[in-house]
């Protein structure tokens, strides 16, 4: 705008005219203006610095670009698994420790039993020794102790095979959830093992870009440098165009002031 405005102002009186001739179009003479007087190496030195910067952004905008659509592509290449829909809640996981201390209750219960069957089987097996050494005679203390002892046997299998059906419906349990539970760690294991492979891609494009945003940091201080320099020659020239009406101005009085 300020260089169109140097363009728009002519020259009319001849002493104030640059001694550089200007170069207007076609074959006629071209109006002298205040454009003609101006130092075209700093506008020129300006334009050119500012394409380097714009080509230089259009590099960097190029390899970034370039990157990502690189960095998306290994992305979407990866294979996220869906997880099923498999509550694992902290309460499921303590059912599961009740579960465990019941069946382990249980066991004991069981193994007391067995001690039981065991101590029975002793006595019946001392009463038979005793039979035997008595001639095969039963007295009827030893058919008492005998009856007593058979028919306890009956209630302890009955509870054994009670409690046998619990543990099993217990581990039944147990098992399913196992199952339920490590299907969902294996699933949230591979995903896992995506989103970290994404988090490498991901920090690899960061890394790669960092160099680029060195180059765009250097890139808006040219740029910064360039500004400067462009608003010192924009406040220049206009206070030149100021100078300059203020000179016609002056010619003219003075020009009056000798007549």
């Amino acid at each position: 705008m300020i260089i169109e405005l140097l363009k728009s102002r002519e020259v009319v009186e001849r002493e104030f005219r640059s001694p550089h001739p200007p170069v207007g179009e076609g074959q006629g003479p071209s109006k002298h203006t205040l454009y003609d007087h101006i130092d075209q190496t700093a506008v020129d030195s300006l334009e050119t610095r500012v394409k380097e910067c714009l080509e230089e952004l259009r590099n960097i905008v190029k390899t970034d670009s370039a990157q990502c659509t690189l960095t998306l592509k290994k992305i979407a290449d990866i294979d996220v698994p869906v997880a099923e829909e498999i509550s694992v809640t902290w309460e499921g996981v303590e059912a599961i420790g009740r579960l465990v201390v019941e069946t382990q209750k249980a066991k004991d219960e069981i193994a007391q039993d067995l001690h039981s069957m065991e101590h029975h089987c002793d006595q019946l097996r001392d009463t038979i020794r005793d039979l035997e050494a008595e001639g095969g005679v039963l007295s009827m203390d030893d058919y008492n102790v005998l009856l007593r002892d058979t028919s306890e046997i009956p209630g302890i299998v009955g509870e054994l095979q009670e409690m046998l059906q619990e543990v099993r419906r217990r581990t039944d349990e147990i098992n399913v959830r196992y199952l339920q539970y490590n299907a969902f760690m294996e699933e949230n294991e591979r995903a896992f093992l995506a989103v970290a492979r994404i988090a490498e891609i991901s920090q690899q494009y960061v890394e790669a870009v960092a160099e680029s945003q060195g180059r765009y940091a250097g890139l808006m201080a040219a740029v910064d440098a360039a500004l400067e320099d462009m608003w010192g020659l924009v406040t220049w020239y206009r206070q030149f165009h100021s100078a300059y009406d203020g000179l016609i101005g002056e010619v003219h009085r003075r020009r009056q002031a000798h007549r």
